[in-house]
């Protein structure tokens, strides 16, 4: 029998009245639940304590001098025995006054919702020089090569300016093991996972469409290193909304690219969410293939959008989201 560990781990953090250095650790916990997906900006976590929990005797949250507060750095870690790894690592963003105390968490975007740039303007600046200039030491970031043309911030946190660049440009920002990444939704995956229909997967919403009944829309974008930017929309006009963005070319190179982009992901397979177990933990980006005794001509390998973690006195589950088939 899998028996599920789990630990929470609170670390003080200091204001500029009050010096706070304390380390809080919980090897237990009532229920939480962790969001990941490439879609968000920003990941987060929910942690619901036990009731009346005290920590030496001494109140939690409560009081001027309270040993949590917003702003306090919080580890989750979890695992069937013995294994015990990380899930999460962030800040508490806010603590409810519910009871049994619930603590909202958010990962390193936090500090970037609060972080101001530097007000800046460029005529046409790359990507590179404007992390460098906006962000500075206050993170650890990689980026990608890009341009972007024309550019003024004023009065904004670093957090919304990232949030610009995803709608208007196409990159995405993520916390990725403490660092910022900002380009691409997603990498080469760090794991690889097989997941059987008849032992893995506990339940399912997946549907298996072919590509004939599935309604794609995409629409194409390209940003040229001078002048104004092409919008084109290709596929099924009244499908479901997928965004394209091209740096530099011609429409051509735009064309014949939304059209791949277009094909895979408008593909025979599954789409859809499973529920497993807590172990193997997979990520956003991460691959799975999943697999059936039962139907082998519909295996195929999939490319995960989100993870939906969650854990607690009722044991441990992922659900999983699928974004598109790869293989």
């Amino acid at each position: 029998m899998l028996r599920l560990r789990q630990a929470i781990t609170i670390t003080q953090v200091s204001t500029a009245s009050l010096v706070r250095n304390k380390v809080l650790y919980f090897p237990f916990v009532h229920e939480v639940s962790v969001e990941k997906s490439f879609d968000d900006q920003t990941q987060t976590a929910k942690v619901v304590l036990p009731r009346n929990l005290k920590y030496q005797d001494q109140n939690l949250y409560e009081g001027d001098n309270s040993l949590i507060s917003r702003g306090d750095k919080i580890k989750i870690e979890s695992g069937y025995h013995p294994n015990l790894t990380v899930d999460f690592e962030g800040y508490i963003s806010k603590i409810s006054n519910n009871i049994p105390v619930e603590l909202q968490c958010e990962d390193g975007m936090y500090l970037l919702k609060q972080e101001i740039s530097p007000n800046l303007s460029y005529s046409n600046v790359s990507l590179t020089t404007l992390l460098k200039d906006m962000i500075g030491t206050v993170t650890t970031y990689t980026s990608i090569e890009a341009t972007l043309g024309r550019v003024r911030i004023k009065q904004a946190t670093i957090s919304k300016v990232l949030n610009v660049l995803r709608t208007e440009f196409g990159l995405y920002s993520f916390f990725r093991n403490g660092i910022l990444k900002v380009g691409l939704p997603y990498y080469a995956p760090e794991k690889t996972q097989t997941f059987l229909f008849e032992h893995d997967i506990i339940e399912n919403d997946l549907m298996y469409l072919k590509s004939t009944d599935v309604k794609i829309q995409v629409k194409g974008v390209l940003i040229p290193l001078t002048g104004d930017r092409t919008e084109k929309i290709y596929g099924d006009t009244t499908g479901d909304l997928r965004t394209y963005f091209q740096y530099g070319g011609t429409i051509a190179e735009l064309d014949r690219a939304c059209g791949v982009f277009l094909e895979n992901n408008n593909y025979t397979g599954y789409y859809g969410s499973f529920t497993t177990f807590l172990e193997p933990k997979m990520n956003p980006g991460d691959h799975a293939i999943l697999n059936s005794y039962k139907m082998p001509e519909r295996n195929g390998t999939y490319l995960i959008k989100s993870v939906h973690a969650s854990f607690g006195i009722n044991g441990g589950r992922q659900k999983i989201e699928l974004e598109r088939r790869v293989l």
